[in-house]
C-alpha cells in the first residue's frame, strides 16, 4: 500500500477520528462548535466530565481488571506511533491485547492508546477531580470484542472500553514514558508516524488500578459517539517536567499549510446532566477490623464488669 494512502487508513481508524483538519481544539472549528457539524458532540452524554468525589456512588460490582498480554508477552504485537494532529497515539497494529473484569461485559481488545496534554503544567487532563487538572492524561481505547470491530462497536452503547490515567509532576522521569518521547522527535509533523517497541504498558498505568471512577459517557473527540464506558484510575502517574514539554513540541496545521504547536488538545469539561459517576468502594478492611476489635474490647469490658456484680 502507498504510505500516504497507508497513513490516511490509520487516521481513519484512530481513536480521534482523522477529517482533515475539519475540527480542532483552537479558533472557529474548536469544541464550542463541534456540535454544529458533529451533532453526536451535542448529546447528553458526553465526554469528558468534572467527578465530584462527594457525590460519587460507590459500587461493589467494580472489580479488579485482568489486562491480557499488557506485559508485552506476545511476540505478535506490533505499535506505530502517530501524530495526527490532535493527540499522540500508539496504534496497535497487530497481536491481541484485552481487557475483562472491572464490572465489564467484556471482553475488550484494546485497539490504541493515547495522550492529551495542555500548553503548561497547570491543565491539560480532559477530565478534572474536584475541579483539579492535571497536565496530562493517556486513554486506553478498546472495543468489545463481540462486536467484531472498532466501527461496529462505536453504534453500541457498551461498544468502546477506555481506561483513563492521570500524570503528575514529580523530580523524576517516568522510565517507561521516556521510551514514547525518545520517539517524539520523529512525528513532530502532523500526519507522521513510526514503529515503536511494544513494551510492558502495565509500567505507564497507575500501579494501584483497583481504585477508579466509572460513568457512561462518549469519545471526547468528534464524531463523539456516545459508545463509551469510562474507568478514570484514581491514583496518578508521576513523570517529569521535561516528558510532558516534550509532547509540546509536537505540532499541527500540516494539512493546511500553516503549522501550530500541538498544545492544549483537551475537550472542555461537558455537562453530567442526569448520570451518575460510580466508585470502587473504599477500602475498609483495615479499619473495620480496628473498629470490630474496639467493639469487642468493650463489650468484653462490660461482661467482666456485668460478672463482677
Amino acid at each position: 500500500m502507498h504510505r500516504s494512502c497507508q497513513l490516511l487508513f490509520m487516521f481513519l481508524l484512530s481513536g480521534s477520528v482523522w477529517t482533515g483538519g475539519k475540527w480542532s481544539f483552537r479558533g472557529e472549528n474548536g469544541p464550542e462548535s463541534w456540535g454544529k457539524s458533529y451533532p453526536k458532540c451535542a448529546g447528553a452524554r458526553q465526554s469528558p466530565i468534572l467527578i465530584e468525589t462527594k457525590n460519587v456512588i460507590y459500587d461493589s460490582s467494580l472489580t479488579g481488571f485482568t489486562l491480557t498480554n499488557f506485559d508485552n508477552r506476545d511476540s505478535s504485537l506490533n505499535w506505530t506511533l502517530i501524530n495526527d494532529g490532535h493527540v499522540a497515539s500508539v496504534k496497535v497494529v497487530s497481536g491481541a491485547m484485552t481487557i475483562t473484569g472491572g464490572g465489564l461485559d467484556g471482553p475488550y481488545r484494546v485497539f490504541m492508546f493515547h495522550f492529551h496534554w495542555g500548553a503548561n503544567s497547570s491543565r491539560g487532563s480532559e477530565h478534572r477531580v474536584d475541579d483539579k487538572s492535571f497536565p496530562m492524561e493517556m486513554h486506553i481505547v478498546s472495543y468489545k470484542v463481540a462486536y467484531n470491530n472498532w466501527t461496529t462497536a462505536l453504534n453500541y452503547g457498551d461498544g468502546v472500553a477506555v481506561l483513563a490515567a492521570f500524570f503528575e509532576i514529580a523530580g523524576t522521569e517516568h522510565a517507561t514514558l521516556a521510551k514514547v518521547v525518545a520517539r517524539l522527535p520523529e512525528v513532530r509533523e502532523e500526519s507522521s508516524d513510526v514503529p515503536i517497541d511494544v513494551f510492558n504498558l502495565l509500567d505507564l498505568m497507575p500501579a494501584e488500578r483497583s481504585k477508579y471512577y466509572r460513568y457512561l459517557g462518549s469519545l471526547t473527540t468528534p464524531e463523539c459517539f456516545e459508545a463509551v464506558i469510562w474507568t478514570v484510575f484514581q491514583q496518578t502517574i508521576k513523570i517529569s517536567e521535561a516528558q510532558v514539554s516534550a509532547f509540546r513540541t509536537l505540532t499541527e496545521g500540516k494539512l493546511v499549510n500553516e503549522t501550530f504547536p500541538l498544545i492544549d488538545n483537551f475537550r472542555p469539561v461537558q455537562p453530567l446532566g442526569g448520570r451518575q459517576v460510580r466508585a470502587t468502594p473504599v477500602s475498609t478492611c483495615s479499619f473495620c477490623g480496628l473498629a470490630l476489635s474496639a467493639e469487642l474490647v468493650l463489650l468484653s469490658h462490660l461482661l467482666f464488669a456485668f460478672l463482677l456484680e
